[in-house]
């Protein structure tokens, strides 16, 4: 089974999937991993990933805000083509996205991509079994970084090396607008992200649960 836990950067992501990967494990009786574009650059485990010659942290800070256009699109999906196609998601175990290529469909979209093009591009992806949008306003997840002194990324920010707190509001007003409607066009398990992590993580093993039979 396949699925993507979405939502705008900040928006509590991480934070659920380390909770929720051990509750699968202790529910289901089926091998949990986990899936996100870093594992694009795990030499060890994909040795064709050696060409990058450069970090994860080098990459998404320095590397990709100076790519343009349809290249950095292409360039993004092929960081989650690589680890998708090295170990492709079988019948007999739990795939978790982390964001997955929905939320870059997003986040192009934002930077002025043609949507349906990108739509086209990510149909070559397995569609998710259960996908989970956590909604959380971009004004939240601000006032959450500057509580626990959390720093924006280039791509947050529309790609400006400037990290502002204006510049990431703008672009991620843009990317939440459009995960809301999608979340709506494509039937997404909408949880409001913005309730105590408890709650939050309550509602996404109930989504789970009622879409998937535990099996221990």
């Amino acid at each position: 089974m396949l699925i993507n836990v979405l939502g705008c950067d900040g928006s509590g992501k991480s934070t659920q999937l380390r909770q929720v990967i051990p509750w699968l494990e202790a529910h289901y009786s089926l091998p949990v991993r986990s899936l996100s574009k870093r594992d694009a650059l795990n030499i060890a485990a994909i040795p064709e990933a050696r060409y990058f010659g450069c970090d994860y942290h080098t990459l998404m800070y320095e590397i990709v805000p100076d790519m343009r256009g349809a290249s950095r699109a292409l360039f993004i999906f092929n960081l989650l083509a690589i680890p998708l196609c090295h170990q492709p998601v079988q019948d007999n175990e739990i795939v978790i996205l982390d964001g997955g290529w929905q939320k870059h469909v997003a986040t192009e979209t934002a930077l002025g991509l043609d949507e349906q093009w990108l739509t086209n591009l990510t149909s070559i992806f397995p569609k998710p079994d259960l996908t989970i949008f956590l909604d959380v306003d971009p004004d939240t997840t601000l006032t959450w970084r500057r509580q626990n002194d959390e720093t924006h990324a280039p791509y947050e920010c529309g790609n400006q090396h400037d990290c502002s707190d204006a510049l990431f509001l703008e672009q991620m007003n843009k990317v939440h607008r459009i995960l809301r409607r999608q979340s709506q066009e494509q039937n997404w398990t909408r949880i409001d992200g913005k309730k105590p992590v408890t709650e939050v993580f309550q509602a996404i093993t109930q989504a789970i649960a009622a879409t998937f039979k535990p099996t221990r």
